[in-house]
């Protein structure tokens, strides 16, 4: 989807991503090469990683990257050669870590403080993989053990933000902005998914106004 804003001489431009995963980021760099947007949004929906003894997510909470990791990226050995184990098998990572524009992060922080954002909103890490996770102990050794302040996990975001960190100048700013519809453990349903998604797509229509306003002021300053 091509969107193009233009309000007091300024454009504003986006390009809001499909499903994809690093090995499938290179049609998205193709897209980025052709529309030169300024932004690739990806929205949807992501497990939590809230535990018994940390209940501060709900389904439908907001999860904002600040930072996108790859979790799943490693090497499976004998058990007796990783600290990561699954019974007889051992897994040593070498997680690959894209880092989200830090000139949003003030955009991100007056979208989260708007009078008209009616979300509950998680900025942190978000970690992406190949598959889809419905076991707490992946959660808890393959990506708390890895990156303990994570707060989603979900398959599509590194690879939105790999295409955007590594296209071809002016890059695009990369924006991953997922919501809570299960915690990847063995209760894992469909249930939350439509409202998970309308969530994370509130937040974003609410967010891109205030980055509209914040690139505004700056434009007209300058």
């Amino acid at each position: 989807l091509w969107v193009e804003m233009k309000r007091k001489s300024l454009e504003f431009n986006s390009l809001c991503s499909t499903t994809y995963s690093k090995s499938e980021c290179y049609p998205l760099m193709k897209m980025i090469e052709h529309f030169r947007p300024k932004y690739v949004i990806m929205p949807g929906i992501a497990a939590g990683t809230m535990d018994e003894s940390n209940n501060e997510q709900m389904y439908g909470d907001v999860v904002l990257a600040d930072m996108v990791w790859n979790y799943s990226n490693g090497k499976y050995v004998p058990k007796d050669k990783a600290l990561i184990t699954f019974g007889e098998v051992g897994f040593l990572p070498r997680p690959t870590v894209v880092n989200i524009d830090p000139e949003l992060l003030p955009c991100f922080e007056k979208a989260v403080n708007s009078k008209n954002n009616e979300t509950h909103v998680h900025v942190g890490a978000i970690a992406s993989g190949s598959t889809v996770v419905a076991n707490r102990a992946i959660l808890d050794k393959q990506v708390k053990g890895q990156f303990s302040t994570t707060k989603g996990l979900e398959m599509e975001g590194y690879g939105v933000a790999y295409a955007a960190s590594h296209s071809t100048e002016p890059r695009p700013k990369a924006i991953i902005c997922k919501s809570v519809c299960d915690f990847a453990d063995s209760r894992k349903s469909d249930v939350y998914q439509k409202f998970a998604a309308y969530t994370s797509c509130e937040f974003v229509k609410l967010m891109l106004e205030e980055i509209r306003h914040c690139f505004l002021n700056e434009f007209i300053c300058n």
